[in-house]
């Protein structure tokens, strides 16, 4: 019935959106991605955790509230690992100083399997040609919207919230979504050492998912992948929203071939109720009400600045070895510009500011 109120085009993209064809598609993609992060904790990583090297025992992480504030100090066996970073890289290879111990935890506290991916990332980051990606290209592929503001997860983890459905991999090059992904994970990480040791939640809404979400070129796919396996960060939940059944059947068939320790990683939640989408207590699993985004029903004041706009504040004055130094505006400028209202300053109107700050 619903089809026959529609017009012809409408139809169309119903029929194509409910097509089998990208239900597997999504779902093959997700779950080479999956597979892809898994092979990444299967040599050095995965042989540390049995022998119990890690130093996570007797780590003891208190509850905060969310903000940017270095909660905690460096333990012991924080230190230790991040000493021994310092001594292992020659001049030139060094990461910096302040991401020192994001890059420990990356790998649990194995120095060795940290040490393999920095140096995958400065390779990545080279033939990739990231650096080559200004901020203005990011800041317009947020625009889309397909990652949204949301607080921290039932286990005090950062979430990153992304809306599969507005991302649309075909408008972009490969470096552009690796850079994308590289620093919403790095402003998620950069509250301080408690979110390095708890890990990033990443929450991926399926909802609406078709085919123009999904990339068929083979070498965009392998560079996204690459990139998504040497960036420095610990990834330690993810949530799979509403997932088409076809992408369980996926899932649960082909599991087997990922590692225990990564399979435990990954969740899946139904959150529609008879009426559609049901309210927040069916994200219960995932966050408490107040830290949901605001199209789910969070606080519109908490989350209702740009995810661009906050990402970039997050990094404001952190040195990264894929974004080049540029001149920024001063911080509480850059905090009162569009903050309140959660409207971003135009790309003119901060090249005249930053003209004026010269002068």
């Amino acid at each position: 019935q619903d089809r026959h109120s529609k017009t012809p085009r409408q139809c169309w993209l119903m029929t194509l959106s409910e097509s089998p064809i990208a239900v597997w598609s999504t779902a093959g993609l997700v779950a080479t991605l999956l597979v892809a992060f898994a092979l990444s904790f299967t040599q050095k990583g995965r042989k540390n955790r049995k022998n119990g090297k890690n130093g996570k025992k007797g780590l003891r992480i208190t509850q905060r509230s969310p903000s940017r504030v270095q909660a905690l100090a460096h333990t012991s066996t924080e230190d230790l690992a991040i000493e021994e970073l310092r001594q292992r890289f020659s001049k030139g290879e060094e990461p910096p100083e302040g991401l020192l111990l994001q890059l420990a935890w990356s790998r649990k506290l194995d120095v060795d399997a940290a040490v393999d991916v920095w140096r995958k990332h400065l390779a990545v980051t080279r033939e990739l040609g990231i650096q080559d990606v200004s901020d203005d290209l990011v800041r317009y592929a947020y625009r889309a919207g397909f990652c949204v503001r949301s607080g921290f997860d039932v286990d005090g983890r950062p979430m990153i919230w992304v809306r599969l459905a507005k991302s649309v991999p075909s408008v972009m090059t490969a470096a552009q979504v690796v850079k994308n992904t590289w620093m919403a994970q790095d402003a998620s990480l950069a509250s301080g050492p408690e979110a390095n040791r708890r890990g990033i939640c990443f929450v991926y809404d399926l909802k609406g998912v078709g085919l123009k979400n999904v990339t068929f070129n083979p070498m965009a796919l392998r560079d996204v992948i690459r990139g998504a396996l040497s960036h420095p960060c610990h990834i330690s939940r993810v949530w799979l929203l509403d997932a088409p059944r076809i992408f369980l059947l996926s899932w649960h068939a082909f599991k087997h071939f990922v590692p225990a320790d990564v399979r435990k990683l990954v969740r899946f939640a139904n959150t529609r109720g008879r009426g559609g989408r049901g309210g927040t207590s069916n994200f219960s699993g995932i966050c408490p009400p107040s830290e949901l985004p605001v199209y789910l029903g969070g606080d519109p004041h908490q989350f209702a600045e740009a995810y661009s706009d906050w990402m970039f504040l997050e990094l404001e004055g952190q040195e990264l070895a894929y974004r080049t130094h540029k001149l920024q505006l001063p911080v509480p400028l850059r905090r009162n510009i569009g903050r309140r209202s959660g409207a971003a300053c135009s790309v003119g109107v901060r090249k005249l500011l930053r003209c004026f700050c010269l002068a």
